[in-house]
């Protein structure tokens, strides 16, 4: 739709003529483009935002009602997408990987934190631990 508005295509027919391409015009206007969003990377940007609360914010009835029907026994990170998700929840689910990628665990007193499972280290490994867990 907004490549259409740009430049003044009619979607239906498909004709007329692209003179930017989208990346160039999604450059920062200092850098010559024309400062656009890329509209998916803000969206995700906006999901984490409401992935974030999963982690944060436990006590508030939306992250209640999402944890009892989508990982009642796990965290956000560790959640799967489950069968017959929501559209809500399919939406943030798409910024776990994004959540996963910058997201740490802050220890505590250590009682929720698991050694192997949680990303709690900060490094290039995605936060988790790199060595094998022991059999014990």
């Amino acid at each position: 739709m907004l490549n259409s508005f740009w430049w003044g295509r009619d979607q239906a027919k498909k004709k007329g003529i692209s003179w930017a391409n989208w990346d160039k015009l999604c450059v920062a206007k200092k850098f010559g483009g024309m400062g656009f969003k890329k509209i998916r990377n803000f969206n995700i940007a906006m999901l984490a935002r409401q992935a974030w609360r999963f982690l944060s914010s436990e006590n508030k009835l939306m992250v209640k009602i999402f944890k009892a029907k989508y990982f009642p026994d796990s965290s956000f990170l560790e959640a799967k997408i489950g069968s017959n998700p929501s559209y809500v929840w399919r939406s943030i689910f798409e910024a776990q990987k994004v959540m996963k990628s910058g997201a740490r665990v802050k220890i505590g007193n250590g009682q929720n934190t698991r050694v192997w499972g949680s990303p709690w280290l900060d490094d290039d490994n995605g936060g988790l631990i790199s060595t094998p867990m022991p059999g014990n």
